[in-house]
């Protein structure tokens, strides 16, 4: 995606757990992870990370690429960050569907991507109109309920928001 037409503008920023981390430097030979004298592969606007502080990220953020976790989902929407989501399994399909259904992103199969696909996603989920009134929507419903400091308004407001 980040090789696409135009991606060049965009910053991307992967938090992968240790794991899935050490892999990805190792097949990018990030920092001489794999062959100290050979390049690194990775587009040099793209930074690996096992874990990043998602609201520092999210504050700089145009989108949010996710599996569908709902802390990242919690997070995105009271920052304000448009969502694209690629479940892969567990509770993350029915997120997405969540998602798909109160309108503050967008949904995707991982087995439908292509970086071009990737890079359509991108650009969709910030400039889509309705995205951006449903996310601003459900932004200020998440703040006007910190705001009150009542957690059983809360619960309430999430429940009927995201309840299947």
């Amino acid at each position: 995606m980040m090789k696409t037409q135009g991606g060049d503008q965009y910053h991307l920023i992967i938090a992968a757990g240790d794991k899935l981390n050490s892999q990805l430097r190792r097949e990018y030979n990030v920092s001489g992870a794999s062959n100290a004298s050979a390049p690194s592969t990775l587009p040099g606007n793209v930074q690996i990370f096992p874990w990043v502080s998602q609201i520092e990220v999210m504050q700089d953020a145009s989108a949010v690429f996710m599996h569908g976790g709902l802390a990242t989902i919690k997070e995105s929407i009271y920052e304000g960050v448009p969502i694209v989501i690629v479940p892969h399994g567990k509770d993350q399909m029915d997120n997405a569907l969540r998602i798909k259904r109160s309108g503050v992103g967008l949904v995707s199969e991982v087995d439908t991507l292509t970086p071009t696909a990737l890079r359509k996603f991108l650009t969709d989920a910030m400039t889509n109109t309705w995205v951006k009134r449903k996310l601003a929507e459900m932004q200020a419903i998440f703040k006007t309920q910190e705001d009150e400091e009542d957690p059983k308004r809360s619960i309430q407001v999430i429940t009927s928001v995201v309840a299947p």
